[in-house]
């Protein structure tokens, strides 16, 4: 398993320029098109989505969402120990209670006991546990191909091809006044937009497209995929396995 630390998140900082510079090259590729055999154009059809829309893809997840939600996850998995199993183990003991109706107890006590605490993977707690261990390498998947992109976008931002896209003015605006020129051909250096566009284009979605392949080989064919399959199989599985089990009980939860 691939564990990826949480970077400073550096992505905010150069997203009101890189929404810019990336909106005109979405702007170029959509109205102007790619040169023919570029680099671009796989990267184009494989991942289906322009270089623009792929950043806000980024800016719209946030690791620190997928954190907080992570450390919910463990304080539930301590509370289920702590606040549900413990004090009613303790409450059993002290007790003193004996006789048929307390083993009977102590029969489907346990099984639930082990069903929610049980350190032996299949326990509600531990699941909980392996699914904050999932969110938080999944927060630092996204933190690190943030900090990849944000990179990309700085080195493109000194550009000659970046500043071939900012002095367009006809790139300032929406798409309409773009339309109006490619229309009445009144657009100056069309080649030159198109290669600056493209050449930016291929350094941004290049750098998703390897943090995709990352991601599908770690989260989708690597070792995350036989621990997450233990989620798939509750400790008790039916009213019927329970049945069979004179000391088992069922309980849904």
């Amino acid at each position: 398993m691939i564990a990826f630390p949480v970077a400073e998140d550096s992505l905010g900082l150069v997203a009101t320029e890189g929404r810019d510079l990336l909106r005109r090259v979405d702007l170029v590729i959509e109205h102007l098109g790619t040169p023919a055999g570029h680099a671009l154009l796989p990267l184009l059809e494989r991942l289906r989505l322009r270089p623009g829309e792929a950043l806000r893809a980024l800016l719209d997840t946030s690791p620190g969402d997928l954190l907080a939600a992570t450390a919910e996850l463990r304080r539930l998995a301590v509370a289920y120990r702590d606040e549900l199993v413990a004090p009613l183990s303790r409450s059993v003991t002290e007790l003193g209670w004996s006789g048929a109706g307390f083993d009977a107890f102590a029969r489907r006590w346990a099984v639930q006991a082990r069903h929610v605490t049980a350190d032996d993977g299949t326990s509600m707690a531990a699941k909980l546990e392996l699914t904050a261990d999932f969110a938080e390498s999944v927060a630092g998947w996204f933190s690190q191909a943030r900090q990849a992109v944000a990179t990309t976008l700085a080195e493109a931002f000194g550009s000659t091809e970046a500043v071939t896209l900012k002095a367009c003015d006809l790139l300032d605006g929406d798409a309409a006044g773009l339309r109006r020129a490619v229309v009445t051909a009144e657009v100056d250096h069309g080649d030159r937009l198109v290669g600056a566009a493209a050449t930016i284009g291929a350094a941004t979605l290049g750098t998703v497209s390897r943090w995709y392949d990352v991601a599908v080989e770690t989260f989708v064919v690597g070792d995350w995929v036989g621990r997450m399959a233990a989620l798939e199989e509750p400790h008790v599985t039916s009213p019927g396995d329970a049945a069979a089990d004179p000391g088992a009980g069922w309980v849904r939860l």
